[in-house]
């Protein structure tokens, strides 16, 4: 093993040496939890989201990764300035974890397209922990989240289908979310229906697939956002 910190000097040696820093990555990658462990791995990344490699991947998680300022942010607002109290509490950007941020835009999609995020989006303590597999075994597809306590960081995310936990500590509810894009294409699964407008949008704006052909409700929302 002490072949791994001899220095190489050009020629076959180089490359021989590159070779190995890329194996030391990998095994780094893979002794982490979350999607990295899958990145050295095209065959894994197209087994479990579908995507034809990690970059594409990656592209497409730029592409859902929403930040404070963007426009999907003051149209959620002004909408849930109208709705209730427990509503609009959902939609707030004053999270200091960027995560936590994420998930509120994710929500506020849904509210936005009148559907209710706690029909899918689970959150239970960790406490009560056999009242939550109970509630799991009864979902048909959704993402839970187990806490410690209220306030604390999520102890566990996972997803959800057909009452089983087919994934487990997953990270964060949007990498849990697009893991469960790539099952649902893989297992070529239908869309929950709680939540089908939320879907329709992330396939057809999002991902730009058969985007032309879009719910009146996705289409005004198009229309906002690209205004």
């Amino acid at each position: 093993m002490t072949t791994l910190y001899c220095k190489s000097s050009g020629g076959s040696d180089g490359k021989s040496g590159g070779r190995r820093e890329h194996q030391l990555e990998v095994l780094q990658l893979r002794s982490r939890f979350g999607i990295q462990r899958l990145a050295g791995s095209d065959e894994d990344i197209r087994f479990y989201t579908r995507f034809a490699t990690y970059k594409h991947f990656l592209a497409f998680w730029k592409l859902v990764q929403p930040a404070a300022n963007t426009k999907m942010v003051r149209i959620t607002n002004a909408k849930a300035s109208s709705a209730s109290s427990s509503d609009s509490s959902q939609t707030s950007t004053t999270c200091d974890n960027i995560n936590t941020r994420r998930e509120c835009i994710l929500r506020s999609l849904v509210i936005y397209l009148n559907e209710d995020p706690d029909s899918f989006f689970k959150e239970y303590l960790a406490s009560t922990a056999d009242d939550a597999e109970r509630d799991i075994s009864n979902t048909v597809m959704g993402i839970y989240t187990i806490r410690r306590n209220g306030d604390g960081g999520p102890e566990d995310v996972g997803i959800v289908i057909e009452g089983i936990k087919v994934m487990e500590n997953v990270g964060s509810v949007i990498v849990g979310l697009i893991m469960l894009l790539g099952l649902i294409y893989a297992l070529d699964l239908s869309f929950p229906d709680n939540l089908k407008y939320t879907f329709e949008f992330l396939q057809k704006i999002v991902m730009n697939l058969d985007g032309h052909k879009l719910n009146a409700k996705i289409q005004q929302l198009k229309i906002k956002l690209f205004a």
